[in-house]
């Protein structure tokens, strides 16, 4: 039986979780049966360096440039030959965006997959369509539509109205990868800046420096904390366009010796596994990857309502805790958690009975299977 032909689109390969997840997609994905190109609009991200040999990496632009976002604007026709020339069986259009609407021009016998990422009923992509109707035109051209948690799936019929070709695909996970990776151990310049101090608790959160992850609401629960006797240490490891303004808010109120902020690292996990306790502070997620590698790593979790979470953590909060998406309700579900202790031990219990729903092959197997399926009629 020859090779598939797959090609995978996104606009980059930056430090996101969605670029993260794609390259531990590919890199486990059956070379046996495919023969995948991951294409990138801009030749860009820290991601790149991770993806396997056997995977054929291609870009569009050597530069992100202002008008990228509206490339669909351009000529139907020709925009989509550039974006997705070469022969393939299967065109993947692996986060939502400016590619969904490109590729969405695709010629009817193309076979194409549109994934979802985030909250439809929020999402800026979906405020980008004039009406329902173009929503619907848009995504009426796609084989299939991946949601990646039902929540999102849910989300996107609200918008849509569409019911049919609709699919929910968990995120894949390098499970293995992230467990010996945080046995690497923390060397002095990596010891995480805070007050030295065993009775006080370790909280880490990772992601970009963005107005949506809510850091700028979890510094000002951390100062609250302060203000009220009850010590903690944040790490912060991201990078972003909030960094100076969260700089700014942190020397401020005199925290620097309380929150640090320790850039993109490449080796989060290390960072995660000497940490007490996750904090997910976002407004809106689609299904937080980072908080299912902290299930992984047996870190408890506690974050605010986003998609996804209860998927995570249980509709009942059985292996984490998740509380409403404002920051009185964070306020007041961090302190129960740092006054008793007992409840950290019990969920980093739970969080490594957790793991075992998300391995690598299973998320591997579900994409195997839907390409299968479109590819047999």
């Amino acid at each position: 039986m020859s090779k598939k032909n797959i090609l995978f689109l996104i606009n980059n390969l930056g430090g996101g979780g969605a670029e993260k997840v794609l390259v531990n997609l590919v890199n486990h994905m059956d070379y046996n049966k495919y023969n995948i190109t991951l294409r990138t609009l801009v030749n860009e991200g820290e991601n790149k360096r991770f993806l396997s040999n056997t995977i054929n990496y291609e870009y569009i632009f050597k530069k992100s440039f202002k008008g990228l976002n509206y490339l669909h604007l351009l000529p139907s026709n020709y925009i989509y030959k550039k974006v997705a020339y070469g022969t393939f069986d299967v065109i993947i259009v692996y986060l939502h965006g400016v590619l969904t609407k490109i590729v969405a021009n695709a010629p009817a016998s193309q076979n194409t997959i549109a994934y979802l990422h985030a909250n439809m009923q929020n999402s800026p992509f979906i405020k980008s369509f004039s009406n329902q109707k173009q929503i619907v035109a848009c995504f009426k051209s796609y084989n299939a539509i991946v949601s990646v948690s039902k929540s999102v799936e849910e989300s996107f019929k609200a918008v849509s109205g569409i019911n049919e070709n609709l699919h929910v695909i968990y995120n894949t996970f390098d499970v293995k990868g992230i467990v010996e990776k945080s046995k690497e151990p923390l060397n002095h310049s990596d010891v995480i800046i805070g007050e030295a101090d065993n009775k006080i608790l370790n909280l880490i959160t990772v992601g970009k420096l963005t107005a949506v992850k809510g850091y700028e609401r979890l510094i000002k629960v951390i100062k609250k904390l302060r203000d009220y006797d009850i010590k903690v240490n944040l790490s912060i490891v991201g990078e972003g366009e909030q960094r100076s303004l969260l700089e700014q808010y942190i020397k401020k109120h005199q925290l620097e010796n309380s929150i640090s902020l320790l850039g993109f690292q490449s080796n989060p996990y290390k960072y995660i596994v000497n940490s007490d306790l996750f904090v997910c502070s976002s407004y809106s997620e689609g299904f937080s990857s980072v908080v299912v590698e902290s299930i992984i790593l047996g870190v408890p979790v506690i974050t605010t309502d986003c998609a996804g979470m209860s998927e995570i953590v249980g509709e009942e909060n059985e292996y984490g805790i998740i509380v409403d998406n404002n920051e009185e309700s964070l306020y007041r579900g961090l302190k129960k958690m740092i006054l008793e202790r007992d409840l950290i031990t019990s969920y980093s219990i739970k969080a490594k009975e957790r793991a075992k729903y998300f391995s690598t092959e299973k998320g591997v197997l579900d994409v195997e299977k839907l390409i299968d399926r479109i590819l047999n009629g």
